[in-house]
């Protein structure tokens, strides 16, 4: 079976978020010193920058981020943006830096 086959089979996973849920939201910057001024910059990536991941396919816009969960003792949505946007922090061999807009939602 197929990557695609594989994905179009899996339950998909739905979370409500009732009103008032704050949901945090990381961008990595294309560039030293930029700075994400509206709205718009931090929703959903450009078309062009999106690929395949967990719950989209190449080109498909789908907007990723973390929860506060209210059953958790140390939750840290940050982290889990960082993971999810940034290869490197898993990486023990990188070196240099990375500039990131966080937002919240």
């Amino acid at each position: 079976m197929n990557d695609y086959a594989n994905i179009t089979q899996i339950t998909l996973l739905v979370r409500r978020l009732d009103i008032g849920t704050k949901v945090i939201r990381v961008r990595q910057h294309s560039q030293e010193n930029q700075l994400f001024k509206y709205r718009k910059y931090l929703s959903y990536p450009p078309k062009e920058k999106v690929k395949l991941a967990r719950a989209n396919m190449d080109g498909q816009l789908m907007f990723y981020g973390a929860v506060f969960a209210n059953f958790c003792i140390n939750d840290n949505p940050r982290l889990t943006c960082l993971l999810e946007t940034n290869k490197e922090v898993l990486d023990d061999t990188f070196v240099g830096k990375k500039d990131l807009t966080y937002s919240l939602c």
